[in-house]
């Protein structure tokens, strides 16, 4: 008998193994035929049985059995009804995929055997070969079961997620079953049927008429075809400078994705893209560098908004498209562009467009960004005066940064109407190695490439970059305030505690954590060294100061756009920073921060300068938690060792057993807080922790205000610092009901959570100059310094009773007393929480907080000395800044 095999270059001379009886293509037509009526509901109930019987016969001994068992749809609603025969369809439809996979892996293994040359081979072939076939056949039967009860109970919420998933259901099912299973939340296998059934036209055309509400997760569906279709009509629209919302929506939501980048940078040059952004930019703000106040009317928001989605969305793309080409080609391609003096525009338009997608979260390929930044850089050097102003003024179009551009709403009467007008200022995005190193803030080990001579930190490059060119927003250059240069250090040191925005954490490649701590030693080294130095000869490169503005002037001190990274960088290494500041000296070994206690307060002080406390705001948070962690750790080792000691004396006892809870409660009864324990380590660190914070606060926010501003700051800083570490909200309540979702967990997952986690949270608390701060007294945060204490101690059940209850959370108020409701009246609540209170172990806790407030105070007050005296006028306006 000739069996059909799939096809071959020669014949079987056995009866190799049988495909399925029905082809794939039958059984979708059956699914087709079964599917079809729902679309018409008023005609449907007449036909239904005669439609659904149909099915069942046309795809006899397909699924056999199976489709007997299936209940008839209800008729009687029509929402019912069209679910169910949806339902069927799909079920009909999946398992007809589920027949073409039986019959290609029947296929494989018949060419296996037809490789054979005898019949005595190929007979041994299909008896090694026959449990491959046993698992295919078992693979298909549980596919008709599969089948048989996705037809018997339709509306079963497993059965239609699971159709859903496997593109077996349309891709509207999402609404049509949404009082059966929330679809939204189904991970997508492949295409929904009615889409996978498109031309490649048509899903080019569904991707961007949907594009602003399509899941990233569906596009990656399609295939590469469609999207290069995609990218055809948006390169078509850059082109010819017709960006609309419509083309920014396409492009945002196909950014990640590696066949539509490599489609559309195949499309359009850089050239295009640098005449394109050109041409907002000329619509935008018109010509020349000094149009700030210029009036441009209500439209002038939505354009720009529009012109920061382009320009992000494309530059993400380019970020896709750099890993998925050759580095050494494209690092080519934009060099040239970049530094083409012939089309002058392109040396701001699209360092750009590389910085914007690093900012918006796109990971640039590390060879090509670090290649590229570092063949710019050396470009720049080898000119004989400044190149970036120069570049800009030759093409008269001075390209701004959607970013950093200011607009200030005004309204007036046209003498009809109210009518909105805007004036704009700053943003220039001229200098285009500024740009460059913004580009590598997400991507850690092409920044770590950048900074690096292959031995270690590339000292020269380094110190040109901080100390020989201007970063400044004055003069021709118009530089960015070194806030580039800030983002490169920061995500060539603290990589490795990131997480992209768009993508998860970033690929970290041959990035190490030595390299990282070598550069950020180095970095706080050279600020520590330099910060205030009068004698600025061996700083200052005067060719590359350009003219009109920006040099260095009496004294060198951070660029102002640097501070919040610095701060970053340090809060990255919370332990190292920690550790110096209790200590007095700095720490040693690979890995760590290693700066001089000396330079550390210097940094600090660098940091705090300005009004932008952000960067200390950072570091902080990181230090509180730092600190709460340690008390924790004394805490929980303490429990360790009464806990061996406890079994040691107890031999049988069963080691996997938990103590008895009034072990357990005599334990924490006779903790580190009571009075016999003896425990100075936790008294050490908690004093630690006070010594650390005055030190902190002291040197870092003292310059520019008188001593009583100082001290409102200060306070107003610190309690923003407990708020976002331990939940410590402006109501001096300890986690209380408005604590975030990081405040309620650092404390246990302060070791995990990435530095964007603590960078998030002090973003989206309110600010240290808001009201729920400034009324802080500088006592009342002390009082959440104390409650610090007092948290951690919730947190590990030392607050419990004699009867073995935790204190709540929220029970202790910001003195660390048990509030009113809490204590028992009337016998509403346990009276053993205020019974600890007045335990040894209550006024051990009064004791430690006392230790606490005074290592702070005199902390901080030496600290403000220090930081007075380290500055030459005590006034000093920071250079930039």
């Amino acid at each position: 008998m000739r069996v059909e095999d799939g096809g071959g270059s020669s014949s079987l001379l056995i009866a190799g193994f049988e495909r399925h009886d029905v082809s794939p293509g039958t059984i979708t037509s059956q699914a087709d035929a079964v599917a079809t009526p729902a679309g018409d509901v008023e005609n449907f109930n007449a036909d239904l049985t005669k439609k659904h019987n149909t099915a069942r016969e046309g795809v006899a001994g397909v699924i056999a059995t199976a489709m007997e068992g299936a209940d008839a749809p209800t008729k009687n609603q029509a929402r019912t009804l069209i679910q169910g025969i949806t339902i069927g369809a799909g079920a009909i439809r999946h398992f007809g995929t589920a027949v073409e996979t039986f019959n290609g892996a029947v296929d494989g293994l018949n060419n296996q055997i037809r490789s054979e040359k005898t019949r005595e081979d190929q007979l041994k072939k299909k008896a090694a070969l026959s449990g491959q076939h046993a698992g295919a056949v078992e693979t298909l039967q549980s596919a008709a079961r599969t089948a048989k009860g996705q037809l018997t109970d339709p509306l079963d919420p497993k059965h239609v997620s699971a159709l859903y998933a496997a593109g077996a259901l349309p891709s509207f099912a999402p609404a049509m079953f949404s009082n059966v299973a929330d679809l939204t939340k189904v991970k997508l296998t492949a295409l929904p049927v009615d889409l996978a059934n498109m031309t490649d036209r048509e899903q080019a055309d569904y991707i961007k008429q949907n594009a602003a509400t399509l899941d990233p997760a569906l596009i990656a569906l399609f295939g590469p075809a469609a999207k290069q279709m995609v990218a055809q009509d948006v390169g078509a629209a850059i082109k010819n400078k017709a960006i609309d919302r419509a083309t920014v929506d396409v492009l945002s939501s196909l950014k990640n994705d590696p066949a539509f980048a490599k489609a559309l940078y195949s499309t359009v040059t850089p050239d295009e893209f640098s005449k394109a952004i050109a041409h907002i930019n000329l619509d935008l703000f018109g010509v020349g560098p000094d149009r700030n106040g210029a009036t441009f009317p209500g439209t002038a928001k939505d354009k720009l908004a529009l012109y920061d989605d382009f320009i992000d969305a494309a530059g993400v793309t380019l970020a896709t498209y750099s890993r998925t080409v050759d580095a050494d080609k494209l690092t080519d391609t934009w060099f040239d562009a970049i530094t083409d003096r012939d089309n002058p525009t392109n040396a701001a338009a699209l360092t750009l467009l590389l910085r914007e997608g690093g900012e918006a979260g796109g990971e640039y390929d590390a060879a090509f960004i670090s290649d590229l930044s570092s063949r710019v850089l050396d470009w720049e050097r080898d000119q004989d005066d400044a190149v970036w102003g120069p570049l800009a003024e030759a093409s008269g179009q001075w390209i701004r940064d959607p970013d950093r551009v200011t607009l200030n709403e005004y309204t007036f009467n046209n003498g009809y109407e109210d009518e909105t007008n805007y004036t704009f200022e700053g943003g220039h995005a001229t200098d285009g190695l500024a740009n460059l190193l913004g580009a590598m803030g997400s991507s850690p080990e092409g920044a770590q490439r950048f900074f690096s001579d292959g031995d270690g930190v590339d000292d020269d490059r380094l110190e040109y970059l901080m100390f020989k060119r201007t970063f400044s927003s004055e003069g021709v250059t118009r530089s960015d305030e070194g806030d580039g240069l800030g983002e490169a250090l920061e995500a060539a040191t603290t990589g490795h505690l990131r997480s992209g925005e768009n993508s998860g954490p970033p690929s970290l490649g041959d990035y190490t954590d030595e390299r990282a701590a070598a550069l950020a030693s180095k970095v706080f080294t050279l600020i520590g060294e330099n910060r205030g130095t009068g004698n600025t000869d061996h700083l200052l490169d005067p060719k590359k100061q350009g003219t009109g503005g920006g040099g260095i002037g009496d004294e060198w001190h951070m660029w102002s756009e640097m501070r919040d990274s610095i701060g970053n960088i340090g809060a990255g290494y919370a332990e190292d920073v920690y550790r110096t500041l209790a200590n007095g000296q700095g720490v040693d070994g690979d890995g760590k921060l290693t700066v001089s206690y000396d330079n550390l307060n210097a940094v600090l002080g660098e940091i705090g300068r300005g009004d932008d406390k952000s960067g200390i705001e950072v570091l902080a948070t990181a230090l509180v938690i730092e600190g709460n962690d340690r008390m924790g750790e004394e805490i929980a080792e303490y429990e360790r060792e009464a806990i061996a000691e406890w079994r040691a004396a107890h031999p049988n006892h069963p080691a996997g057993e938990p103590l008895p809870a009034e072990v357990m409660k005599n334990i924490k009864n006779a903790s580190v807080l009571a009075e016999d324990s003896a425990d100075r380590e936790l008294t050490d660190v908690v004093e630690d922790n006070g010594r650390v914070l005055g030190r902190l606060l002291g040197q870092s926010v003292t310059v520019d205000m008188d001593d009583e501003e100082a001290a409102a700051a200060r306070a107003a800083l610190a309690a923003k610092a407990f708020d976002v570490a331990t939940g410590f909200l402006p109501g001096n309540e300890v986690l209380g009901q408005g604590a975030s979702e990081l405040a309620k967990t650092a404390f246990d997952t302060a070791k995990s959570q990435g530095l964007d986690a603590i960078k998030s949270g002090v973003t989206s608390a309110p600010a240290p100059t808001s009201d729920a701060y400034r009324a802080t007294t500088d006592n009342a945060w002390r009082e959440n310094l104390q409650g610090g204490l007092a948290n951690v101690l919730v947190q590990y059940g030392y607050t419990a009773g004699n009867d073995g209850q935790d204190l709540p959370r929220d029970a202790l108020d910001s003195n660390g007393h048990v509030k009113r409701e809490f204590v028992a009246e009337g016998g509403t609540a346990p009276t053993s929480w205020h019974d600890w209170w007045d335990s040894d172990a209550g006024n051990n806790y009064g004791t430690l907080r006392e230790s606490m407030d005074q290592a702070f105070n005199n902390a901080e007050e030496e600290a403000v000395e220090d930081a007075k005296n380290r500055e030459d006028d005590g006034n000093q306006e920071s250079r930039g800044g």
